[in-house]
């Protein structure tokens, strides 16, 4: 908010999202896979081994092994891709952005650093200082907000990108110093990791890798696709999505914490018959309180926008263009809620084939989709495209899971009426048809009782 306010959609927000998109790229494909595949992973080898020397060695290693793996994706993205990002914006005879190359290489140490907190963190999560390692993360943050406050105006979005990267090292002197107490250090170390710790953490490490790049280049895409667009586009889809973002991080985070362990558990009691049950009524559940706040956020995304983005360098026309990104780019919500507790059951009952399958279909059909209607709509199109592919993604991924046997006829019947309802209620609202968005609400209410009544008996015989 600060930043759209201070800077406007221009020159130096462009900028500044064009320089952190690559390494944000690799913390959340590279970094945050580690962080949660480390941690079931070095519990089992804590029990296993109770030798602190063992344990000590290990986590040295990994910090070693993690230096070099990131240092040569730094020096490669130095080398190769600080001229392609820029010469992208020559060739489309925009003018000269801020330097780019000097904030991509701020980036670039904000993404080395990344990767030793967000280890360090799986370290206090397991440890049981959970609240501790996330409220230090807070850091980063505060630094910025105050660097905007008091130097934005002045020193640009320089000064934003240097506080990031002091917050981060700062960050990362707290869970250090945390972690001295069990006499734990990240300092690296070259020593051989134990072959059969190595197996394990592939094993879980590798299908996050590459679910997380999938999910993670179709936004990446979608900016490059943004910076071919007219000066202010590259921002304006980031500031749109920056709603929807918010809730969907935190849906997935939840989801990761909750909802994985319990199909996990679940599945692993041999409760095949409970955990169907649960799928599926969590999936039509969360689509039906999710379409209400989504409807909300569409009907009022002008003055959503301006109560969130107004006053400061943006103007009436860049409200409007950001605004529309956001009335796009929040109708995949009750799509996307519903994907990823799929893709976390999918996981739970050890289909990682279907995840990846999923996710590249993701991949694909969204850089078709944005690029097509980008040609016609603007950088709407490009949200438009995103949520279109998150629809089709979703309805691949229940076909999949259906025909495995893990949803049943009536569920997936009553989740595609629910859809089906949705998307015809936003077509009413576009068209501004009262009568017929009255007649859907009470057709999405009599659904919602009946489902209601028929969950309800299902439940009483599951107990029974």
């Amino acid at each position: 908010m600060m930043m759209a306010q201070t800077f406007g959609l221009g020159h130096a927000l462009d900028s500044f999202y064009i320089a952190l998109l690559i390494p944000m790229f690799f913390v959340t494909v590279v970094c945050i896979p580690l962080g949660s595949a480390f941690i079931p992973v070095f519990s089992e080898f804590v029990q296993q081994k109770k030798n602190s020397f063992q344990v000590d060695k290990l986590i040295a290693s990994i910090s070693g092994y993690s230096l070099i793996i990131l240092t040569g994706i730094c020096i490669l993205i130095f080398l190769y891709f600080s001229g392609l990002v820029t010469d992208i914006n020559f060739i489309n005879n925009k003018n000269k952005l801020y330097d780019i190359s000097y904030l991509l290489n701020i980036g670039l140490l904000i993404l080395l650093f990344s990767g030793f907190v967000i280890f360090g963190n799986a370290i206090l999560t397991i440890k049981g200082h959970a609240i501790y390692s996330n409220s230090i993360q807070l850091i980063v943050p505060i630094m910025t907000i105050f660097t905007i406050y008091v130097f934005g105006s002045r020193y640009g979005v320089y000064s934003v990108i240097i506080a990031m990267l002091i917050g981060q090292i700062l960050n990362l002197a707290f869970v250090q110093i945390k972690l001295k107490k069990y006499h734990v250090s990240l300092w690296p170390s070259l020593i051989k990791i134990d072959s059969k710790f190595t197996k394990s953490l592939l094993r879980q490490y590798i299908p996050l890798i590459a679910s997380s790049f999938f999910v993670t280049a179709a936004t990446t895409v979608d900016t490059m696709l943004a910076i071919s667009l007219p000066e202010g586009a590259v921002s304006a889809f980031n500031l749109g999505n920056k709603a929807v973002l918010f809730i969907i991080g935190i849906l997935s985070a939840s989801m990761s914490s909750v909802i994985l362990p319990y199909f996990s558990n679940l599945i692993s009691s041999n409760k095949i018959a409970e955990a169907k049950h649960e799928l599926s009524t969590f999936m039509i559940m969360l689509t039906l309180l999710s379409v209400p706040f989504t409807m909300i956020i569409v009907v009022w995304s002008v003055p959503i926008t301006e109560l969130i983005y107004a006053g400061g360098e943006l103007g009436g026309g860049q409200i409007l263009l950001v605004s529309r990104v956001m009335e796009y780019a929040v109708i995949q919500i009750p799509f996307f809620i519903c994907s990823v507790l799929l893709l976390k059951f999918a996981i739970a009952s050890k289909q990682t084939i279907s995840v990846l399958v999923v996710t590249a279909i993701g991949l694909i059909i969204n850089v078709v989709a944005s690029y097509l209607l980008m040609q016609t709509m603007g950088v709407g199109g490009i949200a438009l495209g995103s949520t279109i592919s998150t629809i089709i993604t979703t309805i691949v991924i229940i076909l999949l899971l259906s025909m495995s046997g893990h949803i049943v006829g009536f569920d997936l019947l009553v989740v595609f009426l629910n859809w089906i309802l949705y998307i015809t209620l936003l077509v009413s609202v576009h068209f501004n048809s009262y009568a017929g968005v009255i007649i859907i609400l009470i057709t999405y209410l009599l659904l919602v009782s009946n489902y209601l009544k028929f969950v309800f008996l299902k439940k009483t015989k599951l107990t029974l």
